[in-house]
C-alpha cells in the first residue's frame, strides 16, 4: 500500500532490555559527577531490533509518543528512564554528534587482493553521509618516515595484517574525530579517547586512542555502545531548553530584544539537531513511499517539532502553575497540557471562589 505524502517513516534501534552499569565511580565524587560514570547499556542477552515509528506529519497535529515521552520523562526516576529506553532505545548522542572519525593506523594491503605481498600503514575513515555511514582506508605509501612490510615466510600475513602500526613506522596522524555538541553546529576535531571514549566504557582506558571502533549504527556498534546517565539527562534537558526558547515566538517587531535573541537561539538549536535525510522506499506494489533517515532520537523528535511549527502550531507552557510543562497543542487556543491539568486548575479555581465568599 502506498503511503501518503505527509506520512513520516522513522526507524531506530533498541534492545529488548537495558541495565545501569557503574564500573568504577571516582572516589568522593558528587552525585552529579557520578552520573557521568554510570552508564545505560544493553542488558546481557538482550536482542537488538531495528523498529519503525510511524507518525503522521503536517496532516496530524497530535504529538507522537516519543515527543510526549521526552517532555514528560522524570529524569530523577531511574525506573522511568529504563522504561523509556526499552520503549525507544538509547538517544544516540554520539551518532548525532559525530560527523566523521579516522582510526589509528594499521597494516593494510595496497590492493584488494589477499595475495598482495606488501603492507602499508592505512587508516580507516568513517564519514556520515545522506545514506548512512561509509568507510574507506587511506594508505600511506610515500614519505620519509613511512615503512612497509614485505610478506614472506618470516613476515606472515596473519602476524601483521590489520595490526597497529607503531608511531615510529609512519607519519600518519593519530586517530581523531570531527564532532559537534548536541544542538550546536560548531564542529571541532578531537582525539578518539576524548570524543568516543565515554560511550565505550568497556574499552580499557589505555586502548581508547587506538581501539578499532565499529562503524556507527552497525549491529556491532550498538552492542558496544552505552550512554552515560549524565549525558542522557543533559540531552533530554537540551531538547526541552530548545522548545522553551521557541515558546517565546511572536511577531518579531513586537518582541523585546532579549526575547527575540532567545527565539533565534531556539531556532539555531532546532536547525542544528535536524539531521535528517530523505529517501525513497520501493513498496511491494511497485510504488514509492517516503522514508527519512535520522541520526538520533532527539533528531526524530526535533523533525516533528519543525513540522508542527511550520504547520502553524506553537510551543506553550501548561497554564497550571504546578505543572508548567512544555507542550505543542493541536490548536493554539488550548492552554493546558492535559485534561488532568485542566480539571485540576478548574477545581483550584472553584476552591478559591468558595474561600472568598
Amino acid at each position: 500500500m502506498n503511503q501518503g505524502d505527509n506520512d513520516v517513516r522513522r526507524s531506530w534501534w533498541r534492545f529488548s532490555g537495558y541495565e545501569f552499569w557503574e564500573p568504577q565511580p571516582p572516589i568522593g565524587a558528587s552525585q552529579r559527577l557520578r552520573e557521568h560514570f554510570r552508564y545505560i547499556r544493553p542488558a546481557p542477552g538482550a536482542t537488538l531490533e531495528r523498529y519503525e515509528q510511524s507518525a503522521s506529519g503536517r496532516s496530524s497535529k497530535h504529538p507522537s509518543e516519543l515527543q510526549t515521552a521526552l517532555l514528560g520523562l522524570d529524569l530523577e526516576n531511574e525506573p522511568d528512564i529504563m522504561d523509556f529506553c526499552r520503549r525507544f532505545g538509547l538517544l544516540g548522542i554520539l551518532t548525532e554528534e559525530l560527523h566523521s572519525m579516522t582510526l589509528a593506523a594499521r597494516w593494510e594491503h595496497l590492493t584488494d587482493s589477499p595475495d598482495d605481498p606488501i603492507l602499508f600503514p592505512g587508516q580507516m575513515r568513517y564519514s556520515r553521509t545522506h545514506w548512512g555511514w561509509t568507510g574507506n582506508v587511506r594508505l600511506r605509501v610515500m614519505g620519509e618516515n613511512e615503512y612497509s612490510i614485505t610478506l614472506d615466510d618470516n613476515n606472515r600475513s596473519e602476524n601483521w595484517l590489520h595490526t597497529l602500526v607503531s608511531p615510529e613506522d609512519t607519519s600518519t596522524p593519530p586517530g581523531s574525530a570531527s564532532i559537534a555538541a548536541l544542538f550546536s553546529e560548531a564542529v571541532e576535531e578531537k582525539p578518539l579517547d576524548r570524543a568516543l571514549g565515554q560511550f565505550f566504557p568497556a574499552v580499557a582506558a589505555a586502548d581508547l586512542k587506538t581501539y578499532e571502533y565499529p562503524v556507527p549504527m552497525s549491529e556491532e556498534f550498538w552492542q558496544q555502545y552505552a550512554e552515560p546517565l549524565g549525558r542522557f539527562k543533559s540531552a533530554v534537558l537540551g531538547f526541552r531548553d530548545m522548545l522553551a526558547n521557541l515558546a517565546q515566538a511572536g511577531p518579531p517587531e513586537l518582541l523585546p530584544d532579549d526575547v527575540l535573541r532567545t527565539v533565534m537561539r531556539g531556532r539555531a538549536q532546532l536547525q542544528a539537531i535536524l539531521s535528517v535525510s530523505p529517501a525513497l522506499v520501493l513498496m511491494d506494489d511497485g510504488g514509492f513511499a517516503p522514508r527519512w533517515a535520522f541520526s538520533s532520537l532527539p533528531a526524530i523528535a526535533a523533525f516533528e517539532v519543525w513540522q508542527q511549527l511550520i504547520g502553524g502550531q506553537s510551543v506553550k507552557h501548561c497554564k497550571r502553575a504546578k505543572c508548567r510543562r512544555l507542550f505543542i497543542p493541536p490548536n493554539n487556543a488550548r492552554e493546558y497540557c492535559s485534561d488532568r491539568c485542566k480539571m485540576a486548575e478548574e477545581k483550584a479555581r472553584q476552591r478559591r471562589q468558595q474561600s472568598s465568599l
